[in-house]
């Protein structure tokens, strides 16, 4: 038995009896509430884009403005625990952190963090999904829009097909050593060639105006697919025409017309002259 003496709200000093056991898990608490009172931290958990699953050996770098840059590896529950190593902390107050998190045969992932005007400890907590990208993967983007019948980027009061391209070219900023196919499909109606014809020259519009943008085109490789491939099992053509209703044939159709891409390599070296580009 240990007698403890406990200063309460209002200065009014009170004792307690406790067990030793007790005074010892009082004082664990205590330790901890200190340190995370004066202490930043920073929990890491890294998932699959597509099944939600974490990723072990993702690679984590941080880089702060205070000239700091670390990379750690997340464990076999996809997670990293920035907290300290040889007595330096990780993570600093009035710092502003940029951090990505990569591994071969997934985009990489780009976050950030402030610490700014705190004046305490927090433990801070990041999840990032990371996209699989391997070659049998296609990969969608905010969809892209063209003008009716034709290959021209949709461009109106309403739409912007631009906005939909600038999410694609950061992705190819973000990972400057990958090759993309960047794909066009077209809905099943119409004649086969004509669809092929104008798939091409839609999935070519999009490669223009990212090298408009400064993407070198050799990391760029425009295929049209036409209508042979269906987005998924229930939107083939036979199945759309038996739908009940128009605006559900319509909706199979406009799920069929689309713009993807897929990763073809992580192989590109950039050539002299190509070397900065940037935006």
């Amino acid at each position: 038995m240990i007698t403890v003496l406990f200063l309460k709200e209002g200065q009014r000093l009170e004792v307690f009896s406790l067990q030793t056991e007790t005074v010892e898990k009082v004082r664990m608490i205590y330790t901890v509430l200190i340190y995370l009172r004066f202490n930043l931290l920073l929990d890491v958990y890294v998932k699959n884009k597509e099944t939600g699953e974490p990723i072990p050996g993702v690679t984590i770098t941080l880089v702060g403005t205070d000239g700091s840059q670390v990379s750690k590896t997340t464990n076999e529950e996809g997670a990293f625990k920035f907290d300290e190593e040889n007595g330096k902390r990780f993570i600093k107050k009035e710092t502003n952190y940029n951090f990505d998190a990569s591994k071969d045969e997934y985009l990489v992932a780009k976050t950030s963090l402030s610490t700014m005007g705190y004046d305490h400890g927090v433990n801070f907590i990041e999840e990032i999904f990371i996209q699989p990208a391997t070659v049998e993967t296609v990969i969608d983007f905010p969809e892209v829009q063209y003008a009716y019948d034709k290959s021209e980027l949709l461009v109106n009061d309403k739409t912007d097909a631009k906005d939909s391209l600038n999410d694609l070219y950061q992705t190819l900023i973000d990972n400057p050593s990958i090759i993309v196919e960047l794909q066009a499909h077209t809905d099943c109606r119409g004649g086969a060639a004509y669809n092929q014809r104008l798939s091409q020259a839609r999935a070519q519009s999009c490669v223009d105006y990212l090298v408009s943008k400064g993407i070198p085109s050799d990391r760029m490789d425009a295929k049209g697919y036409g209508k042979v491939q269906p987005r998924a099992v229930g939107l083939e053509c036979d199945v759309i025409k038996k739908m009940t209703t128009k605006e559900e044939q319509e909706a199979a159709h406009q799920r069929n017309r689309r713009t993807q891409f897929r990763v073809l390599s992580f192989d590109y070296k950039p050539s002299v002259s190509d070397e900065g580009v940037t935006e």
